[in-house]
């Protein structure tokens, strides 16, 4: 499949871009191998370091592949901008209006590029930069007026990797720390690497402080990056990892349940898949229960399983605007923000940082998600 997704990138500016140039032929297969080189970026981390996600590329080599690779990305959206008004330009000229073809100058071609690496630029700038906080009440029917005002940080998709390096991860632990949340729930794919390349970068971690608890699930970057020693790594961290289980935490306004299901990338591994019923087994009826589970699909097993609010990440809330729709195709329709599947809310985070891959965000900034969950029963109380 990545190989296909690099050929795409590589085949449409070659022949709408490339080989239509007004240019000596060397440059052409010059430029040509170049797209291929920088298309198949993924497929070169396989091939040379054996994995897309454990690559140990140094951070500097691992940014130019992934700016090049963006600014392949804007190209292919420019050309493609490109070739649909040309389109609209034709069928108006056939309809009898007096217009002219696009020009395809050197001089344009070279204008196009700059905007393309300057938007890619802009996406890679806005990928690794350290979030802004998101601030936002959840009103739930389901939340007992006892518990209104209780706070969380969510924390999502974080990819410590050699791009996002110990230095970010500080920075973001100290935003949350300024928080004094009451809980911080983690909601995977905190990792890209092992614990003998990552657990360094990770280490501010340990600092994490909530009033009432910490927990953590893990998503299907932790278990690419090795499920066995990233448990052990998680617990040198102080980071408790739900699987399919769940913890009773005693609050002043009474318990709350926290529940977290693992990932769908288990049965890669033969390991435990999800399962929202066992991880609520045993739950007291009526316990207010939050449900951590990386991927927002999972919504359609965990609402009837009798959880009440849902915190997810996976999708990166779309990374590019336009994006969304396509990224929805592939989690029943969840990209980003609240949505109410049955009884149950869910939220799909943003994201702290990005996955090396595809490094770059445009209209879909990174969060860090601070939540007061409020009680409709409490409101409903005050208006009469």
């Amino acid at each position: 499949m990545i190989l296909y997704y690099g050929l795409v990138l590589f085949l449409y500016p070659l022949f709408r871009f490339v080989l239509p140039l007004p240019a000596p032929r060397w440059v052409k297969w010059l430029a040509g191998l170049s797209l291929l080189i920088i298309a198949q970026k993924l497929m070169w981390l396989r091939l040379f370091f054996g994995s897309i996600v454990l690559a140990n590329v140094p951070g500097p080599a691992l940014f130019l592949m992934g700016w090049l690779f963006m600014g392949l990305f804007f190209l292919v959206v420019l050309l493609l901008l490109r070739d649909i008004t040309s389109l609209v330009l034709f069928m108006a000229r056939k309809a009898g209006l007096h217009t002219r073809p696009l020009p395809n100058t050197p001089r344009m071609a070279t204008a196009t590029v700059g905007l393309a690496m300057l938007l890619s630029t802009y996406a890679m700038w806005e990928g690794i930069r350290v979030p802004d906080v998101r601030t936002m009440e959840i009103t739930l029917p389901t939340l007992p007026p006892s518990l209104d005002g209780l706070t969380l940080v969510q924390l999502s998709d974080l990819h410590a990797s050699a791009m996002l390096r110990a230095p970010r991860v500080e920075a973001v632990v100290e935003i949350v720390n300024a928080l004094h949340p009451d809980l911080i729930l983690l909601t995977g794919d905190l990792v890209d690497g092992t614990p003998e390349q990552r657990l360094g970068d990770m280490a501010a971690l340990t600092r994490l402080q909530a009033t009432h608890g910490i927990f953590a699930v893990f998503g299907n970057h932790e278990y690419y990056s090795g499920y066995s020693p990233w448990r052990k790594g998680y617990e040198a961290l102080g980071l408790p990892v739900l699987e399919n289980s769940h913890k009773l935490v005693p609050l002043p306004g009474g318990p709350v349940a926290i529940a977290g299901v693992s990932d769908p990338a288990a049965s890669r591994y033969g390991l435990i898949t999800p399962n929202p019923q066992q991880a609520m087994q045993g739950i007291t009826p009526g316990t207010f229960t939050i449900m951590l589970d990386h991927r927002p699909a999972g919504a359609l097993e965990n609402a009837p399983a009798g959880a009440h609010l849902q915190l997810s990440g996976h999708t990166h809330g779309g990374i590019i605007t336009g994006l969304d729709s396509i990224i929805a195709m592939f989690n029943q329709g969840f990209v980003s923000g609240q949505y109410q599947v049955g009884d149950m809310l869910l939220y799909v985070n943003n994201g702290v940082g990005l996955w090396s891959g595809f490094p770059g965000r445009f209209g879909v900034p990174a969060e860090i998600t601070h939540i007061t969950l409020r009680s409709s029963q409490n409101k409903q109380a005050l208006n009469q």
